[in-house]
């Protein structure tokens, strides 16, 4: 039987935290550590009826202790990563068994996500002709294009910059003839909707907030922190 109406929630949780210094995904976050608020934000969300985080083999143990203890029970499995990011979200994308209508792809070093912003952008991709759209957020400074010897050949157009974020939420089928492509053709990319503009395919940006950090470094754990106590 298919899920009409639904969403899965698929959360790359593979890296292995060097910039960090350590497995920043347990980090404490507002005393909880930094997947457990991504996955409770996920699970606020009506539509997402299922989540499946995608991690690292020694990480499974520890993980599903962690959900459990925290009683989220949309989290349905977790399965193995590749070697990059693109390859871990196709995993995810493959351990889906009953197809949703949307996919929702969110990074598990997001902690700072809201219920609200993915709902937003959700409804608006539904009454689109998109075939996805992303959360991302304007950018506030000049950006420069330099060569490989940093000189500047280039000053692009601020008022049309966004910087990419996630959630970026795509139609299941889509998406999943979208990376199988991909993957044919071995092409690559840090971003995901990066792969539907490269076949053509439509993706909307909405705007999301400035708070909605990438957990990478000790500094971004430290400016969380520091969001969360305003």
């Amino acid at each position: 039987m298919k899920w009409k109406n639904n969403a899965v929630a698929i959360v790359p949780s593979a890296g292995h935290g060097r910039r960090f210094g350590g497995e920043k995904l347990f980090a404490l976050l507002d005393d909880k550590p930094v997947i457990i608020n991504t996955l409770l934000a996920l699970s606020e969300v009506e539509m997402i009826e299922e989540i499946i985080v995608v991690s690292r083999a020694d990480l499974f143990k520890p993980l599903w202790k962690l959900i459990e203890s925290y009683k989220i029970t949309k989290v349905r499995t977790i399965v193995e990563g590749g070697k990059e990011r693109q390859d871990s979200v196709y995993e995810g994308i493959k351990s889906v068994i009953n197809e949703p209508l949307l996919a929702v792809i969110h990074d598990g070093a997001r902690p700072l996500i809201k219920a609200p912003i993915i709902e937003k952008a959700i409804n608006q991709l539904l009454a689109s002709s998109a075939e996805g759209i992303v959360i991302g957020m304007p950018v506030k400074d000049t950006i420069k294009e330099v060569t490989g010897e940093f000189i500047i050949n280039r000053t692009h157009d601020r008022s049309r910059l966004w910087m990419a974020q996630t959630p970026q939420i795509f139609y299941y089928k889509s998406l999943l003839e979208i990376f199988k492509l991909a993957f044919e053709d071995n092409f690559y990319s840090t971003d995901d909707s990066a792969l539907f503009e490269h076949y053509g395919k439509q993706v909307i940006m909405i705007e999301g907030s400035f708070d909605n950090i990438k957990i990478t470094t000790q500094d971004d754990l430290k400016q969380a922190i520091a969001l969360t106590l305003r």
